[in-house]
């Protein structure tokens, strides 16, 4: 597995994909095996007061005070890096690095990063929102199943499928054949209709299953998306983001 927070030959590209996939399945991926849409930027304090950045800044005294050892490679790396939440005394820094650590260094970079990050787990984290958008997880759909091949990792591909799993299951409205944009705890929200880029998006990420998983099945579920967008978005040859009877447009009309 890519997710061992080691350098695979020396692979860089290869331990940023493993921090992506392993920060997407602590913090993003739902029961259900599609994905959140966002994590607040701000946190709720205890006194109600909301705070940018509160949940993953350190102060410099911090810093020092969880990883003493200056001679630890991060200190060399070191670039904090100050966020804009001026009046609550030492400045909180993003921390940031210098420099593209070399292969030789991410050992210890990763023992330092894992501190850090059980600090910041142990603060007030921001809230989540849960709400599934159909193209957003269909493009995610997208990059594991491809980053399941690149990256010889079939954990991957079974993320991909979950989602897609999801999507087809909560999204797809086969006697309709229509898709929902928007879910919430596995329920679609009837009233909002998917838009041109939530066709692409699914469609994309089954074709990816597909071909990635050899599962034929995923291409059928394809083009019946791809399909439907034609006749929604398409009837007369020109492209339109959203179909003339979404409820959005229509309410757009009657108020101009």
């Amino acid at each position: 597995s890519i997710r061992t927070g080691v350098i695979k030959d020396g692979n860089l590209y290869v331990q940023a994909a493993a921090g992506i996939v392993a920060w997407l399945e602590r913090e993003m991926l739902l029961p259900g095996g599609a994905f959140a849409s966002s994590l607040d930027a701000d946190t709720v304090m205890p006194d109600g007061t909301h705070r940018e950045g509160a949940t993953y800044t350190f102060s410099r005294t911090e810093a020092e005070a969880l990883l003493p050892d200056r001679g630890n490679i991060f200190w060399t790396l070191w670039d904090g890096r100050a966020a804009e939440e001026p009046g609550h005394g030492e400045p909180q820094l993003t921390i940031a690095l210098s420099r593209t650590p070399e292969p030789g260094e991410w050992t210890a970079l990763d023992a330092a990063f894992a501190v850090l990050g059980e600090a910041r787990a142990r603060r007030i984290q921001p809230a989540r929102d849960e709400k599934v958008v159909a193209g957003w997880n269909g493009l995610m759909v997208q990059a594991l199943a491809e980053a399941s091949v690149l990256l010889d990792d079939p954990a991957l591909l079974r993320l991909a499928g979950g989602a897609a799993d999801y999507l087809w299951n909560t999204h797809w409205d086969a006697a309709g054949a229509s898709l929902r944009r928007v879910s919430y705890r596995g329920e679609a929200n009837t009233a909002i209709a998917g838009v041109l880029e939530d066709y692409a998006g699914v469609a994309l990420g089954f074709q990816a299953v597909a071909v990635c998983g050899g599962e034929p099945a995923w291409i059928e579920r394809a083009n019946a998306v791809l399909q439907a967008a034609l006749e929604k978005f398409m009837p007369g040859g020109q492209p339109f983001d959203a179909p003339d009877d979404d409820p959005r447009v229509l309410a757009s009309r009657a108020g101009a």
